[in-house]
């Protein structure tokens, strides 16, 4: 069964997800990201009840890249937090279905159910719901659980808020301060140039050392403008 031909309490949302996604009306829903596609599903079954300007103001502004951060900070904007556990599909407790799975080699999924061993899933790279008998591959499911306030308006203190923050944007922390790292070596580049052209050229009258350490600077600038294009997103 494709997206297209899920219940009509979620038919609203999909056009509105797929209108903020796509910014093309002609543009048909098939065509989405394999995690996008994945978003009205996962609200399905997890039998969500807002509106479908909620989606459209939980989408990132980046919309047409979705990526798992973005999904996960999608849901935690429409009010359900997600933990990843590393391990096979068919080994998860079949209590913390539904959930999203990404399996080892990029592929997106959302397990809806599973019963007598075949699992209900909905495929975001082929948009169809399937089950599944045989051996799933290894991969990461991210449980969904809804966040429940308490009268105060906070259902949890400051330091597991934050826990829970920084467990969401880990790999863009991660590659911020990869980022950061390579900047700062790259900034000591000039003045280690400088010196060995004084130190090696000038002083030891060695002019192909000179070819050298140009060619190193020469790489090191179109390395460092290879990757960031990718970097320049998250900074």
């Amino acid at each position: 069964m494709a997206v297209a031909t899920t219940r009509a309490g979620v038919a609203q949302q999909a056009e509105t997800l797929q209108t903020a996604l796509c910014h093309e009306k002609s543009l048909q829903y098939q065509e989405l990201p394999a995690l996008a596609a994945c978003l009205i599903p996962m609200l399905e079954a997890l039998r969500w009840r807002g509106e479908p300007r909620h989606v459209a103001e939980a989408l990132p502004h980046f919309a047409a890249e979705l990526d798992l951060v973005d999904f996960r900070n999608i849901l935690s904007n429409l009010g359900y937090r997600t933990q990843p556990l590393r391990k096979n599909l068919r080994q998860l407790d079949k209590r913390l279905l539904p959930c999203l799975y990404i399996t080892d080699s990029g592929e997106a999924w959302v397990a809806i159910s599973c019963r007598d061993d075949v699992l209900t899933v909905f495929d975001g790279a082929q948009q169809v719901i399937r089950n599944i008998a045989t051996e799933i591959e290894t991969g990461t499911a991210y449980v969904v659980e809804q966040i429940v306030h308490d009268e105060e308006g906070s259902d949890k203190s400051q330091s597991e808020w934050f826990r829970e923050l920084a467990e969401r944007f880990r790999p863009l922390v991660a590659r911020m301060l990869g980022v950061t790292l390579v900047t700062n070596l790259l900034a000591l580049a000039v003045p280690l140039f400088v010196m060995a052209v004084y130190d090696r050229v000038i002083a030891g009258n060695s002019p192909e050392t000179l070819l050298y350490l140009a060619a190193g600077i020469v790489c090191s600038a179109a390395g460092w403008r290879r990757y960031r294009s990718p970097w320049w997103r998250f900074s």
